[in-house]
């Protein structure tokens, strides 16, 4: 009988460990492009963070911190809200601001065409006025 190892849970854990540190010294030291490049890519390592997850969860590879074991369902849930805390910061909280941008955006090509549209409506009373005035002194001539 052979016993297989499997460290998907505690990969997982170290990973987020390294990624929580690298985004961590950016916040403290202001790392501009380390932080553009987290919050570009950020969503990337958050889904190959969920993917190991679900490998751990459907082969049931739990892990022991320091000899002590916790409850596997307690490590998958924790593990789970991380992938999704993760997915909502940096998938789905953009993409709400992008949303709202462009929605303000629309509203303004919106108020930008009616004041368009009214150009347009004085425009052509003014031309139907002019026509009106150029015919009549045409007739009013001969």
């Amino acid at each position: 009988m052979k016993v297989v190892i499997m460290y998907y849970l505690a990969a997982f854990w170290i990973l987020f460990l390294i990624f929580f540190l690298v985004y961590l010294v950016s916040f403290i030291f202001k790392i501009k492009e380390l932080q553009r490049r987290i919050d570009e890519y950020g969503i990337l390592f958050v889904m190959a963070l969920g993917s190991l997850v679900i490998v751990a969860i459907a082969s049931k590879d739990p892990i022991a911190i320091a000899g002590i074991e916790v409850p596997v369902e307690l490590q998958w849930f924790v593990s789970l809200f991380v992938t999704v805390f993760g997915a909502w910061r940096f998938f789905l909280n953009p993409l709400k601001k992008k949303v709202y941008r462009m929605d303000r955006e629309l509203g303004e090509v919106r108020v930008n065409i009616n004041n368009l549209d009214k150009n347009v409506d004085k425009l052509e009373r003014n031309i139907d006025k002019i026509l009106y005035h150029l015919l009549i002194k045409d007739k009013t001539q001969k």
